[in-house]
């Protein structure tokens, strides 16, 4: 008799789905009667697994642990059918949701961030402000906003009363101590400390007599030279001689000139110190108290110019007698860029007056900045140096950086710690100034399962999500992990192969409360 009664349900069963419906989703009581059942008889429900073999009507097995079942359409030919295999005994109608969309879930490694906010600045060693380090007025920029410039690139020229005094300072004391060296070393050339004797001066009557012959040798030369050129001269103006005898002639009268104005200078300036060696020799007195004096001024005059370049160098300015140091240029200096950049301020016009206060114009190097980060109190002991910040941006192209300072000073107002990260990969896409948000990398899980976070339904305190199951879907109730950017870690009840529901799962979710059924994965136990 029991049998009996079953066997009526399921032929009611039959007639019933075979009748046309006007809803896209109905259980019937009879159909939940039996399936409370063949429950009693159904095996252990296996956990979720990532393929689905079933036959075409058949609900997903492995799906059927959590949740609910909404089973697909039956092919028409099931309508007819009352008894069977349990699987394909009852057909349910076909669910139909205009635009479900469906993804399959990801394995891959996530990242557990801290979210923090920051502001983007430039690198403090690829940001200057360029000052004037003595006032003065603008007297020519040699460059312009926008301008990409090199390190060392000259930028504007500045004149300065106070520049023209320091120049005239230090080529005076230059000019002293020159003198002085060349007397010094004249003087210690003559002998070492102490009395001339007598052989000092026979030395310098050699070199004088030696002079004596270079400088008549150089005279005959010359006379020679001399009497040749005009001679071939006439015979150039009478046509017997060519240009080039000439030219020949010239060269070597200029030749002997050169030689006799050097062997006469030099003759000049031995016979000078040959008197001054004899006069000291006669009166037998003694070098050490004039070298001494001698070296008294020189010591004094060295200090003094050193004074005068260590002034010059402090405030940035060359002066060197021999390249452009001359009285019309006294009065100005060039500044110069510290770094490779872009002049991205330009604070001051020709003319205007400069002070050590305020800058000229600003360079920075827009591929190198960092983010200033502000992280909370209870993330703090997540953070260490080296760790990947990644920036969000409205842009799909990734900004990466590393933590490189974190601060012990913690902000009293906000509970907050300043962390500084070195933006490495397309920093150029940030505005200076900018205020960004950022995610700090802290940790990593390898082969997590991840799915798009608009696939998750919000059920009371828990979430679901919809599983394909050959044409079906299984109500499955999942645990979260991290979410980063449009994705979330599924840590409990997916599995690799799963497909989920992303556009139209609060349709089927609302066309399950509908029932006021539990649902289930009743046709496949």
């Amino acid at each position: 008799m029991k049998k009996m009664n079953f066997f009526l349900i399921f032929i009611a069963i039959a007639i019933y789905i075979a009748t046309p419906k006007f809803v896209n989703v109905n259980f019937s009581e009879a159909a939940e009667s039996a399936h409370d059942h063949e429950q009693e008889k159904a095996e252990a429900v296996k956990p979720a697994a990532a393929a689905h073999n079933h036959k075409e009507g058949e609900v997903c097995p492995d799906t059927a642990k959590e949740a609910g079942k909404i089973p697909a359409a039956a092919k028409d030919e099931h309508a007819g059918e009352a008894a069977g295999a349990h699987a394909n005994e009852a057909a349910e109608p076909e669910i139909k949701i205009d635009g479900l969309e469906e993804e399959p879930v990801k394995v891959e490694t996530v990242y557990e961030a801290v979210k923090s906010n920051g502001t983007v600045k430039f690198h403090p060693e690829h940001y200057a402000k360029i000052t004037s380090l003595v006032p003065g007025k603008l007297k020519q920029l040699k460059v312009k906003l926008g301008d990409r410039v090199k390190k060392g690139q000259e930028l504007a020229v500045i004149e300065s009363i106070e520049i023209f005094n320091a120049k005239v300072e230090y080529l005076k004391n230059l000019n002293k101590y020159e003198v002085l060296l060349s007397k010094y070393e004249n003087i210690v050339k003559m002998g070492e400390l102490g009395s001339f004797t007598q052989k000092n001066v026979e030395e310098a009557q050699t070199a004088l007599s030696d002079a004596k012959s270079q400088f008549d040798k150089s005279e005959i030369a010359l006379s020679t030279a001399r009497k040749k050129y005009e001679r071939i001269k006439k015979l150039f103006e009478s046509g017997i001689s060519s240009k080039s005898e000439l030219e020949s002639a010239d060269n070597d009268l200029k030749s002997a000139s050169i030689e006799y104005e050097s062997s006469k200078s030099k003759f000049d300036n031995i016979t000078k110190s040959l008197s001054r060696v004899e006069k000291l020799s006669d009166s037998k007195i003694s070098l050490k108290k004039e070298v001494g004096d001698i070296q008294t001024e020189f010591f004094e005059a060295r200090q003094n110019l050193d004074v005068s370049q260590k002034y010059l160098n402090m405030v940035g300015v060359e002066c060197d007698p021999n390249a452009g140091c001359n009285i019309h240029e006294l009065g100005t200096f060039s500044i110069y860029s510290p770094i490779d950049g872009v002049i991205i301020e330009q604070l001051s016009a020709i003319g205007a007056s400069i002070d050590t206060a305020n800058p000229v114009m600003c360079v920075g190097d827009y591929d190198k900045v960092v983010a200033d980060i502000d992280v909370y109190e209870n993330d703090c002991p997540k953070i260490s140096p080296g760790q990947t910040v990644k920036v969000e941006t409205s842009v799909k192209v990734p900004i990466i950086g590393k933590i490189v300072y974190i601060s012990n000073l913690l902000e009293p107002n906000t509970r907050t710690l300043k962390v500084r990260a070195e933006i490495f990969e397309n920093a150029e896409l940030l505005k200076i100034g900018e205020f960004i948000n950022c995610d700090i990398l802290v940790s990593e899980r390898p082969n997590a399962i991840t799915i798009p976070q608009k696939a998750l339904v919000e059920d009371g305190d828990r979430q679901l999500v919809f599983v394909k199951c050959g044409k079906s879907y299984d109500k499955i109730y999942v645990k979260t992990g991290y979410r980063f950017t449009d994705r979330v870690e599924i840590k409990e009840g997916l599995v690799p192969g799963n497909v989920v529901v992303t556009i139209g799962n609060q349709q089927l979710f609302n066309m399950a409360l509908s029932t006021k059924l539990e649902l289930s994965c009743d046709s496949c136990k």
